[in-house]
């Protein structure tokens, strides 16, 4: 393909299909290009074929999973370019955005371009990650979701966050033996959050869903301790326990499966190849393309 657009979206998940949309009613010739085979980003990850090949996974991850098959089928009315299979590995100064499909190179020019790769898990590199058996919460919750698969035998969730605790719900819903769920947050973690309630407020549905998550994995019988510290993973040829200390006591888990959660990062890959400024968020700690207030990067057109 050797065609300019004026706007190419490279990303299809919620902001890339409403930036698509929105682009096509202000009568722009626009592409979206994304990796997956099927359009909805992680949040909404194999939305369309879960429903119809899996419709008791389709039921099980509730309603915020299944708006997405309103947003993924108003993208597929609204008649935007979109090639699903495509791995963006290279964008050129003057915007010609290289990708491989099909174990071809293919490139298509673009005048202005939108980056709306979302958002990865971040890495916990704690003592024995890399042994089989520990993966990410993230991790799991797409295999839930891309193939209605979930682990067996005995898992452990440990580290801190909304998608933990969401994961550990939808995976109590669908009949895994978790012995535990192991939040890193301490006490004083909560008292140092608490100027900030006053604004959470306003976003009062969110505090109440995340209630909802503990309560849900609470009423599933599911042991959690909280303000866990000296966490590790150790086995000889994959995970055999996981060991950690909570309340000035050494404790253990035999287990097969180990997920680690601390939130989420910006996947900032292609906005660092374009050579986009970026900055640091000292609150959550991580890196983050530097934005004016109408989302443009420091690289014009981007």
């Amino acid at each position: 393909m050797n065609q300019t657009y004026d706007f190419v979206i490279i990303g299809a998940g919620p902001a890339g299909l409403a930036a698509a949309m929105e682009a096509k009613k202000q009568k722009l010739p626009v592409l979206v290009l994304d990796e997956q085979p099927e359009a909805g980003g992680q949040i909404y990850r194999s939305v369309s074929s879960t429903k119809h090949l899996r419709p008791e996974t389709y039921s099980l991850l509730g309603p915020d999973y299944q708006v997405g098959q309103t947003l993924e089928h108003s993208f597929q009315q609204s008649g935007v370019d979109y090639i699903p299979g495509a791995s963006v590995w290279q964008v050129e100064p003057d915007l010609s955005v290289l990708y491989l499909r099909n174990g071809d190179v293919e490139q298509v020019g673009a005048r202005r371009l939108l980056v709306a790769t979302g958002a990865m898990e971040r890495p916990v590199p704690i003592p024995g990650w890399t042994l089989p058996g520990v993966m990410g919460a993230a991790a799991a919750d797409v295999l839930l979701k891309s193939s209605g698969t979930v682990p067996s035998g005995r898992v452990v969730l440990a580290g801190s966050g909304p998608l933990l605790w969401l994961t550990a719900s939808r995976l109590a819903a669908a009949d895994v033996k978790i012995l535990a769920v192991l939040e890193t947050t301490t006490l004083l973690n909560y008292l140092q959050a608490l100027p900030h309630l006053p604004r959470a407020l306003f976003a009062s549905e969110y505090l109440l869903k995340g209630l909802r998550l503990k309560q849900q994995v609470r009423r599933a019988g599911i042991p959690v301790h909280s303000g866990i510290h000296e966490l590790n993973a150790t086995g000889t040829k994959r995970l055999e326990t996981v060991c950690y200390t909570h309340q000035g006591q050494s404790r253990k888990l035999a287990a097969e499966t180990l997920l680690l959660h601390e939130g989420v990062v910006s996947n900032t890959q292609l906005t660092r190849q374009l050579g986009c400024e970026h900055i640091w968020h000292e609150l959550q700690r991580y890196w983050h393309p530097l934005l004016d207030e109408w989302g443009n990067t420091s690289v014009e057109g981007v």
